[in-house]
């Protein structure tokens, strides 16, 4: 009966039913301490790092495919007697270097981020790998300039609530910066690889109007020095999309995000107790087999 409700009613139940307050509470230190064992944050380093490099790897094999793809994009022009176009669609071959340079480049700002992360308790875009409804059923707030700021005003009996639940909810605040670190490294990746791509579109134009060198030259550093200092909503967009995907927080649709709403609740939260990342885990290994085209 519960599937059926629509949102508004699924709502309704479980802030009517008066067990669903300590449930809550029960399922935040239930996930928070199976998150105390170091293995989880070694893993979750490692198949963030691993996916990283695949997906650098990737890129550079793409960009080798790219090149061929041109290749006979020109001889074909050639046997026509036609100019060859420039292929739009294809993966430049220096976006790999690109990529790697933003993903270094991005490192210090990304420790930075993290521990703001360790301060604040939640991530630059506020998205977790913890499948919880409600992520602060101990108290308000995890942050511990706010938890200091509240104590100074004498609010005692409220800052030592909050302190109780940010120390339970620590380990999920780990597992927050972590994420943090590499999702900072992505959007760096992505917004250095989209400055060089759209910079190299507007270097192209300008010698297809037969402009000179110089010219296109100049139009490449201003498109790409623009880009990565203000980069346009749809990279921003971008930016983000992909720092989800490579920390495996995409959220889920269709059937698996049906799925995952329906058994997110608190009822049954011990037993799937993590969803969408390991469904992203499998969605993601998934496109790299030879049955994805299926």
């Amino acid at each position: 009966q519960y599937t059926r409700l629509s949102k508004t009613g699924k709502a309704q139940v479980i802030k009517d039913k008066w067990y669903i307050g300590p449930l809550n509470v029960a399922n935040e230190i239930y996930v928070n301490a199976l998150l105390t064992n170091p293995a989880t944050h070694t893993v979750n380093v490692a198949g963030n790092a691993a996916f990283q490099v695949l997906s650098l790897v990737e890129r550079g094999v793409a960009g080798g495919v790219g090149a061929v793809r041109q290749g006979v994009n020109v001889l074909r022009g050639r046997y026509q007697g036609l100019d060859a176009i420039e292929l739009e669609d294809r993966v430049n071959t220096d976006e790999f270097i690109h990529e790697a340079v933003g993903m270094f480049g991005s490192i210090s700002d990304a420790l930075v981020l993290a521990g703001r992360t360790l301060v604040t308790g939640e991530s630059g875009d506020f998205a977790s790998k913890i499948d919880l409804r409600n992520y602060k059923t101990i108290g308000k707030t995890s942050n511990i300039m706010e938890i200091k700021e509240n104590l100074m005003k004498g609010d005692v009996l409220g800052s030592g609530i909050d302190m109780i639940g940010a120390a339970n909810r620590f380990p999920g605040t780990m597992l927050a910066a972590e994420d943090e670190v590499f999702k900072v490294i992505s959007r760096g990746r992505v917004r250095r690889r989209e400055a060089s791509r759209r910079a190299t579109t507007a270097m192209r134009d300008v010698l297809r109007a037969n402009g000179s060198k110089a010219e296109a030259m100049d139009a490449y550093k201003q498109i790409f020095t623009k880009i990565m200092h203000d980069p346009p909503d749809d990279v921003v967009e971008m930016m983000d999309l992909e720092a989800k995907a490579m920390t495996f927080q995409t959220d889920l649709t269709g059937f698996q995000g049906a799925l995952a709403r329906n058994i997110s609740h608190p009822l049954l939260k011990p037993i799937f107790t993590f969803v969408k990342t390991p469904t992203n885990i499998v969605n993601q290994v998934w496109d790299r087999t030879f049955a994805a085209p299926f």
